[in-house]
């Protein structure tokens, strides 16, 4: 969805609740290379392979304090 300027991101509404399959992205990643990957997650999922995935990912976990990643950087954040 392209946003326009006046797009207020805090109007974001998050919700989970039962873990995440996130393989599929992270395929996507390797296929594409994007530079960077921001990726908001409660960190409720498997972790992925990362075979192949040279893209920096900087993930940014809501609420999970205790949560890490063999892979990227990881942001802790609360609303």
């Amino acid at each position: 969805k392209v946003m326009d300027s006046h797009y207020d991101s805090m109007d974001i509404e998050f919700i989970g609740g039962s873990g995440t399959n996130i393989q599929d992205l992270i395929y996507w990643i390797r296929d594409n290379k994007p530079e960077v990957v921001l990726i908001f997650t409660d960190g409720d999922f498997h972790i992925p392979n990362f075979n192949e995935v040279y893209s920096d990912i900087i993930w940014l976990i809501e609420g999970n304090t205790e949560w890490s990643i063999p892979y990227g950087k990881i942001i802790h954040y609360s609303i």
